[in-house]
């Protein structure tokens, strides 16, 4: 198995001069990107039909991290996308993009320490604790500060969490939901 040197500050592919195929597995990423995004509306419609829904305002709750993540995962791609001729930007989108995906797989990760903070935020701190912190450590070490990328990145997440936690067990937000389903029955 042959493993191309390892640049700091470029991908493994375009550190090789091999952008050609970075870009053809940029190409089909893209694609991959498309139907993922295409799957979390499913996966969300599907949630509406689970017989359990209206019954469990959890589950109310949790769609707002559901429609979180269909907000910030193609905002952070596609912004990665068009930030592709910048490499320093585009690798921190890609890494965000990925991280908004990863909620779900660590909540499931009951192992982990709670910090016992309210609503959604415990789950959040989580996720971008063990997601994000090797990023402002790689910024850290390699700048010596946090790339606006990064800084702008986290200002986002940090924004949806805000409007997910304040409407995480609203009760008007749970009205919306139980009225939508209403009109879908």
């Amino acid at each position: 198995f042959w493993m191309p040197k390892i640049s700091k500050k470029s991908p493994t592919l375009a550190a090789n001069a091999r952008l050609s195929v970075h870009r053809t597995i940029g190409l089909a990423a893209t694609g991959w990107a498309a139907i993922a995004w295409i799957s979390m509306w499913v996966m969300t419609f599907h949630g509406f039909r689970n017989p359990h829904f209206p019954d469990d305002e959890f589950l109310v709750a949790v769609l707002l991290a559901q429609l979180e993540m269909i907000v910030l995962f193609p905002t952070f791609f596609v912004w990665g996308f068009l930030a592709r001729r910048k490499p320093e930007a585009h690798r921190r989108l890609m890494i965000l993009s990925s991280a908004v995906v990863l909620q779900a797989a660590v909540d499931r990760m009951f192992w982990l320490p709670s910090f016992n903070l309210p609503d959604f935020w415990d789950h959040a701190i989580r996720l971008y604790v063990i997601v994000l912190l090797p990023l402002y450590v790689f910024d850290l070490i390699s700048m010596r500060r946090l790339h606006r990328t990064t800084v702008i990145g986290t200002a986002l997440i940090f924004a949806a969490h805000v409007i997910v936690s304040a409407l995480w067990m609203n009760e008007g937000w749970h009205t919306f939901v139980h009225a939508i389903l209403e009109r879908l029955a």
